[in-house]
């Protein structure tokens, strides 16, 4: 079932980067950020979920206790999570969007719906409904440098909560990404390629479906 996401008809540009941790979305957001910025835009770069929102507490205690996750209910930790993108939109991407200007997004709804899937919840009707509220992304990539080659960059990470891998639930995300790639017509892209390589694909990317945003 495809998200009941709405068209926007304003002015800017909407891109998003979804993909798993350590698939190498930071470092595109970055070029892409500076590129734009060269050629005399000023992107507006944002993250969903809120660094709010995965500072607190619920958040913590699912993702990174799980043997105390039994006590909290997955649904209201998308609940939060949903909230906080909402807000997003009304106070960061629309408001830019409305003034022309690109907004390039670190995970959307996408991400939202992957994650969900892999936890078991693959038809929670509320979710749906509140899609209807969120604008579909001119753009959105998944960013795929392979399972392992994620797993593998993560592990490396030298901060406990960037570096913490859940193996069997990876797994399980990595394969409903790739399902809501074909769902939602996400464009995959291979980012197990130096950083340069990587970046010169995507300005092309960007310039095929979006002409002239890059000249």
């Amino acid at each position: 079932m495809s998200l009941p996401l709405y068209e926007h008809d304003l002015p800017g540009t909407l891109i998003a980067f979804c993909g798993m941790d350590g698939s190498g979305k930071t470092s595109l957001i970055e070029g892409l950020s500076k590129r734009l910025t060269s050629r005399g835009a000023e992107p507006v770069v944002t993250m969903q979920p809120s660094r709010y929102a995965r500072e607190s507490p619920l958040f913590i205690r699912y993702i990174y206790h799980p043997e105390e996750r039994h006590q909290v209910d997955y649904r209201a930790l998308i609940c939060l999570l949903t909230s906080d993108r909402l807000q997003n939109i009304h106070e960061v991407v629309l408001p830019a969007l409305r003034e022309g200007r690109t907004v390039i997004t670190d995970r959307y709804v996408f991400t939202a719906l992957a994650q969900m899937r892999a936890r078991g919840l693959a038809n929670e009707e509320w979710f749906f409904e509140i899609c209807k509220h969120v604008p579909r992304p001119d753009l959105t990539l998944l960013c795929d440098p392979g399972f392992q080659v994620s797993q593998a960059r993560v592990g490396r990470r030298t901060d406990w909560r960037d570096s913490y891998i859940e193996a069997d639930h990876d797994q399980q995300l990595y394969m409903n990404y790739q399902i809501v790639a074909d769902e939602e017509g996400l464009v995959r892209f291979d980012t197990n390629l130096p950083v340069e390589e990587s970046l010169e694909a995507l300005y092309a990317v960007v310039n095929d479906r979006l002409p002239g945003l890059l000249t």
